[in-house]
């Protein structure tokens, strides 16, 4: 058994909870639950590790099939990683491979770039997307270095979109995979549109939904079926509980304005919860309005984060700290935008 096989096992297994290890490996599809039982995942990590390690090797199983195994571990758990989207360009794109088909090609393109060791590639389909995994291992001499889960990039895209997303990776491996992608659907390159996280399902669906092709939250939905870890709460925004008591005969003076801005807001972000973007970039180049009066360009960098910022802006806006008319910049993230990070300049005049 290769020294990869066992690095690859040991790592899923310390990323992984105690409580998701059964289920992952289960998801994986090698082995089924008699195999699986129990007895296997009693005891600490170290114990479930030497186990399934015995199971292994018992199925003469190879690199390339434990590749299958860190694939779904992170379909499972995709929120660990960072996400970014990009967008092909060109006029003669081939986007509709049947996956194997992209498998092979981006395969054998970074095959030919990546001459630091070895190339394993795997596909396979998750809430109707198609996921890739491209692991570029390095050798020193005629030794393999250690196994590093971040030499893995991961890539997810759709049938007929020209849209990837990709794993947060090095700068060399996600440039060799974008080139790699890039030629493979005969494309002019793979432009970075400015839009990350970690909540994959999110971009997905803020993306789709730009592209016209499904209803957004269509990719939430299909992970909520298809992964147990993930949390089934409803998206729908929850009506606030007013305790009204005894003042049910107080006019509320504010009344107007309060449903002046929920029907501003409804109009703007409908009425479930928005895509979870953890943080909003800006960067300014913007003249100076302070005193003195000063012909003087600023620059400057400003980070909105949170849990969910789109959701937290909605909440400000619903409380009157945020002004109306809302800027563009906070209101079309999730829809004409499909961005978040804006540079935003001083207009010429």
């Amino acid at each position: 058994m290769s020294s990869m096989i066992e690095e690859i096992i040991q790592s899923i297994i310390a990323r992984c909870r105690a409580s998701t290890i059964k289920e992952t490996f289960l998801r994986w599809g090698r082995f089924n639950s008699s195999q699986l039982n129990n007895q296997i995942f009693s005891g600490p990590k170290k114990q479930i590790y030497t186990k399934i390690l015995k199971l292994v090797q018992e199925s003469n199983l190879n690199e390339e099939i434990i590749g299958d195994l860190e694939l779904v571990y992170m379909q499972l758990h995709s929120r660990k990683k960072q996400w970014k989207v990009y967008k092909l360009s060109g006029n003669n794109l081939h986007l509709n491979s049947d996956p194997r088909t992209l498998r092979a090609k981006v395969l054998r393109n970074l095959q030919l770039d990546w001459r630091d060791g070895q190339v394993f590639g795997n596909m396979g389909l998750f809430a109707g997307g198609v996921w890739l995994r491209m692991h570029m291992s390095s050798t020193k001499g005629s030794r393999r270095t250690s196994y590093n889960h971040n030499s893995s990039v991961f890539v997810v895209t759709f049938p007929g979109s020209p849209y990837f997303i990709l794993s947060k990776a090095g700068v060399k491996h996600v440039q060799l995979v974008t080139k790699a992608i890039t030629t493979a659907t005969n494309a002019e390159g793979l432009v970075d549109i400015q839009l990350s996280g970690h909540h994959l399902a999110s971009l997905a669906d803020i993306v789709l939904k730009g592209n016209g092709q499904i209803q957004s939250t269509v990719y939430r939905e299909q992970e909520e079926e298809e992964n147990p870890f993930v949390d089934k709460g409803s998206r729908k925004r929850k009506a606030p509980e007013e305790d009204t008591g005894d003042l049910n005969d107080i006019n509320d003076e504010d009344s107007e304005e309060k449903e002046f801005r929920k029907s501003k807001l409804v109009k703007l972000f409908g009425t479930e919860s928005q895509p979870v973007l953890e943080k909003l970039d800006y960067k300014l180049n913007v003249k100076f309005h302070g005193k003195p009066v000063m012909d003087t360009m600023c620059k400057s960098s400003v980070e909105v984060k949170g849990r969910s910022v789109l959701d937290g802006i909605y909440e400000l806006a619903k409380c009157g700290v945020l002004k109306f008319p809302l800027p563009a910049h906070l209101t079309t993230v999730a829809s004409s935008a499909q961005r978040n990070s804006f540079t935003i300049q001083a207009r010429n005049k």
